[in-house]
């Protein structure tokens, strides 16, 4: 029962994915899972990214946080989220470049919380900080993060994707510039909703870019 609505699920995200762009058939993953070397476990354990490419841009999205958790009988759509993040910024290698840095760090940390759909439905938007180390200098503060928006509306993606598991939230990713998380950090729940507002004045919304002028 499980292995067939893994598979179910999996073509209903495939399906969805595909309309978004040119869906590029084989996924990022790792030769090793990270969960065996100590890192949060996902639903069905398999961990995997997809590369989406778009007019102008490249979507990296997760696969997997809403896969049907293994240890239970019951149906399930997992974490009931996957997340996304488009920039369009060059990328010659999707593996190897700060985007997907950005992206499986995220991940990684919805899968530890467990509860980031719940915690979106509460707050709306949410910030997080990642580790800079690898990242464009534009993006690391002085302490050596690097802030993201989770759950930024946009009028290019949809929010939510039907699979036989229940609706699935698509959750986008927004990378912020330095002086933008120090402003975050000073100015919190009000600080996130007017970087936001800005972001969409400005004609950027969810895009991820370490190259351009601070909304503040």
């Amino acid at each position: 029962m499980h292995d067939e609505l893994l598979q179910q699920i999996s073509a209903a995200r495939d399906a969805a994915y595909g309309t978004l762009g040119r869906l590029e058939p084989d996924v990022l993953t790792f030769l090793l899972n990270p969960a065996f070397t100590g890192g949060p476990r996902w639903p069905a354990l398999r961990q995997a990214w997809r590369v989406i490419h778009r007019p102008g841009g490249t979507l990296l999205a997760s696969d997997g946080l809403s896969d049907p958790f293994d240890d239970q009988e019951e149906p399930s759509r997992g974490f009931g989220i996957e997340c996304l993040l488009e920039t369009d910024e060059p990328l010659p290698s999707v593996s190897a470049s700060w985007p997907f840095q950005a992206l499986v760090e995220v991940c990684q940390t919805a899968a530890g919380h467990g509860s980031l759909r719940e915690l979106l439905a509460d707050m709306k938007l949410l910030s997080v900080e990642l580790s800079g180390e690898g990242m464009p200098a534009s993006l690391v503060t002085a302490d050596g993060c690097v802030g993201v928006l989770l759950g930024m509306a946009t009028s290019t993606l949809p929010s939510l994707l039907q699979t036989p598991g229940g609706d699935v939230q698509l959750v986008t990713v927004k990378t912020l510039l330095a002086e933008e998380l120090e402003y975050v950090r000073k100015h919190g729940a009000k600080g996130r909703t007017e970087l936001a507002r800005r972001f969409v004045d400005s004609g950027q919304e969810h895009l991820s870019r370490a190259h351009r002028p601070p909304v503040i």
